[in-house]
Formats: C-alpha cells, sequence, structure tokens
C-alpha cells in the first residue's frame, strides 16, 4: 500500500505541473484577430501579405517581447510570417527583416534619431524612407525648412552621409578635420557619438568660459560632451532669437559650431571667421554702389546665414553695395523690438552683428 501510495503521489504531481505549464501558456500565447491589432501594425502586416486571406494569428510573450505568427493563405499554399510589435517581419532567429518601405519617426533606430534631431525636429519631418541594399540600411529623411523642401541620409549607425544643407566635404567625414587650418564651413551642428549629459564644470574652465560668453547671458538648458572625429567636443544649448540653439567647441578650444556665426570648422575661440581676408567689425561698414535687393535673389551661403542670425523675425530690406572688393548684404530686421542692420558677406561670413558687439 506504501508503494501505491507514493505512485498514486507522483502522479497527482505530475498533473498538477502538467495543468501549471498549460496555465502559463495560456497566458503567454494567445489567438487574435487582425481587426484587433492596432492600425499601424494592421498597415505593416497587409503590406507583406498583400490581400491573402488570414486564417489566423498567434500573438506570443516571451520574456517581455511580443511577436505575431500570422497564417495565411496565398494561391493553394498556406504561409506564415512572424512580425514584432512594431510590425517589423522577422527572420527565424527574432530579428527584424529590413526592407525598402517608407516608415515613421518612431521605426527610427535610436542612433538615426540622434542625429537627425540635430538638424531637424519632428514635426518638421515629411516622409522617411528606408533604403535597404545587401542587408544595410540607410534612412532618407525629408523636412522642411524655412519654407524649403530638404533632406538627409543617414546610416543605421547614425552617420550622416548626406544633407542638402551642409557642404559634401562635411558630410563625407570632413576630409579637413577640426584641427585643420584649411577649414570647411558648417551651418548647423555636428552630430556626436557617445553623447552625455554632464555639469560644465567638467569642461575645462578655459572652454566653459568661452560657452559662457557665447551664450551672451542667457541660461544654459542643457549641457553635453561627444565625440566627434575623435575629438572630445562640448555642446552647450541655450535660447537665441526665441529659439534653442547650440554651441561646440572642442576640448583644446578650436570652434566646432557657433550658431551666432556659420562658423569655419578648426577656428580658434574669439578669431576671425571666414576666408582671407574676412573680418568682422565692431561698426556697420560703409557700403558702395548700394542697391535694394530681393531675398529670393540673395545666395544660398547668404540665405543660410539670414536664417540663423535673424531667426523668424520678419526681414524689412536687404541692400547689397560693395566693402573692401566684396559683396556685402545689409539685412534690417527687428529683435525682440530692436532694430537690427546686419551685415553678411556674399560667402555668408559675419561682417557686423550689433547684437555680438554690444552696440
Amino acid at each position: 500500500m506504501r508503494v501505491f501510495f507514493i505512485h498514486m503521489k507522483t502522479t497527482r504531481i505530475a498533473f498538477a505541473t502538467a495543468l501549471f505549464s498549460g496555465a502559463l501558456l495560456t497566458a503567454q500565447a494567445d489567438k487574435v484577430q487582425l481587426g484587433d491589432l492596432a492600425p499601424d501594425l494592421q498597415t505593416k502586416i497587409r503590406a507583406q501579405i498583400g490581400t491573402a486571406q488570414v486564417d489566423d494569428i498567434d500573438r506570443d510573450v516571451k520574456n517581455g517581447q511580443t511577436t505575431y505568427e500570422v497564417g495565411f493563405k496565398q494561391g493553394d499554399q498556406q504561409k506564415e510570417l512572424h512580425f514584432n510589435d512594431k510590425g517589423d517581419l522577422l527572420n527565424s532567429n527574432g530579428t527584424a527583416v529590413l526592407d525598402s518601405r517608407q516608415i515613421s519617426w518612431n521605426d527610427l533606430p535610436d542612433a538615426v534619431k540622434r542625429t537627425a534631431q540635430t538638424r531637424v525636429n519632428q514635426a518638421s519631418v515629411s516622409a522617411i524612407n528606408r533604403q535597404v541594399k545587401d542587408g544595410k540600411a540607410n534612412y532618407q529623411i525629408a523636412f522642411s525648412r524655412a519654407g524649403t523642401q530638404q533632406e538627409m541620409l543617414i546610416s543605421d549607425d547614425g552617420r550622416l552621409l548626406r544633407d542638402s544643407h551642409l557642404p559634401s566635404a562635411i558630410v563625407s567625414g570632413l576630409s579637413t578635420p577640426a584641427a585643420s587650418t584649411s577649414p570647411n564651413q558648417v551651418t548647423r551642428p555636428v552630430a556626436l557619438t557617445d553623447v552625455q549629459t554632464v555639469p560644465m564644470n567638467w569642461a575645462p574652465a578655459s572652454v566653459a568660459s568661452v560657452i559662457t560668453a557665447n551664450a551672451n547671458g542667457a541660461p544654459i538648458t542643457q549641457f553635453q560632451k561627444g565625440k566627434w572625429h575623435g575629438r572630445t567636443v562640448y555642446s552647450a544649448t541655450y535660447q537665441m532669437n526665441g529659439q534653442p540653439v547650440q554651441f561646440q567647441i572642442a576640448e583644446n578650444g578650436l570652434v566646432v559650431y557657433d550658431p551666432r556665426n556659420p562658423t569655419s570648422v578648426g577656428v580658434p575661440a574669439g578669431a576671425a571667421i571666414g576666408a582671407g581676408t574676412s573680418q568682422q567689425s565692431n561698426t556697420l561698414v560703409p557700403l558702395s554702389a548700394a542697391e535694394k535687393v530681393d531675398r529670393r535673389s540673395v545666395p544660398a551661403a547668404v540665405e543660410r546665414a539670414i536664417q540663423i542670425y535673424a531667426g523668424s523675425n520678419p526681414v524689412e530690406d536687404i541692400d547689397r553695395g560693395s566693402w573692401g572688393g566684396r559683396n556685402i548684404y545689409q539685412i534690417a530686421f527687428k529683435d525682440n523690438g530692436r532694430h537690427i542692420e546686419l551685415q553678411i558677406d556674399e560667402n555668408g561670413n559675419l561682417v557686423y552683428d550689433p547684437r555680438t558687439t554690444g552696440r
């Protein structure tokens, strides 16, 4: 009788274990209908199976990850595809199968988002296309800036491959590095890697003082440290013309990006900006043969500089004249009620800005 009792106890334990396992299975996997899924998920599934009839969908949750096994008929054949909760098609090992198609901002890899955010905000993006070749994905992002349509191309690891707004030398990885004496011009903050939000006292005192001076009394809302072409770069965010801007400077004191001057890469902080004899004046320079011009006729480099310095303030008028053998554009606008006369040369270099001279 004793042996029989042990046998019955073992049987009851095995039976209970089986019931418990079944309960776990039920909790982790269930049947769902296509119409029960989120609209974006339905759209992405339909993009893969077309108009085929869906037979069943198994939803499985494992280690916090939700996947969907979709069974459907294609012709006379029964097929199955697996998707994650974002609607990405999955390989047999559970990794996403990347395909070339239009995607949303939320579908972008984090590294791509970080780079894109140095150029645009999500609201200005009009379309994102994922381009897959040989298993590698690039992301083409179309966006609007100052009423013009532009685009950039970013690799899946966050490298900027093309930007319609930046010179190709900058985008391609800068054949001229940050410490070059033959600089390229940067008109937007550069994308940093290994970014950390840190206190400003992490920067050398000489660098921190330049940042404070550049902010010109505006509170610094974010301070970050990152890498750019092997160099440590500090990035400070503050308000200018009612908009958040970034000032970037390398730990050796070389300016990477200055929102007040579309700065040449590798120019020491406080040095003259521009090529050759270009100097920033402390007063309005006298223009000869000055004439009124339409904003639509100014060179692209000048238009970019106007966008940086005037921001969203309406431009009242633009004069073009000659000074020092160069064409100079004098732009009039109001900044917080103050009348500003800004002068920019034909290459987009700042000649005079009363807000930086204290006048």
